[in-house]
């Protein structure tokens, strides 16, 4: 099986979410679980850009699959507090594979060169490689330009489920073949 990469932001788990206004916080956290888990196998990696959660996070992060890179990207008190839980109990987790499973990234930009991308929460005019066709995945906000390789990976816009990048590059580079 192959290793996937995918990417990921403002999944908000344990918050009623806007794009869902008839679940309830218990219901969206399952589905978003069980959509995740579909999609992504445990070998995969997945960056998730920012965007969390809040409140208790540890029992949700635990049953997704894959590698989980978290970026550090927390702006509010509420958001540091949450992410310092989280990491605590990971490490006094008597199951050891979850410090190699929940990997928390000290960086807010991160650069993928062997993806050609560069995936940061905050949406960025300007990127490492954008003059070249390096793609920008980001957070925050629902805004895409395709024809810039600028896009937004907030859950919402890809049925609630993280996004394989590679799929998505192919994807766009086929639509646009076709068009030309």
């Amino acid at each position: 099986m192959t290793r996937k990469t995918f990417v990921v932001s403002d999944i908000w788990f344990n918050r009623p979410n806007v794009d869902h206004k008839e679940m309830g916080v218990v219901e969206y956290n399952n589905m978003i679980i069980r959509n995740w888990n579909k999609s992504i196998s445990r070998t995969d990696v997945v960056y998730i850009l920012g965007g969390i959660g809040i409140s208790d996070l540890y029992g949700l992060i635990v049953k997704l699959n894959g590698e989980i890179h978290i970026l550090n990207n927390y702006y509010t008190d509420e958001d540091v507090n949450n992410i310092k839980t989280l990491k605590e109990l990971i490490s006094k987790s008597v199951d050891k594979k979850l410090s190699k499973k929940i990997i928390f990234e000290d960086c807010q930009i991160k650069v993928l060169p062997d993806y050609d991308c560069v995936l940061s929460y905050l949406p960025l005019s300007d990127w490492y490689g954008k003059d070249n066709g390096t793609y920008c995945f980001h957070g925050l906000n629902k805004i895409s330009d395709f024809k810039s390789n600028f896009i937004s990976s907030v859950i919402s816009e890809w049925e609630f489920e993280p996004v394989e990048i590679n799929s998505i590059k192919n994807n766009i580079n086929k639509f646009f073949e076709l068009i030309s």
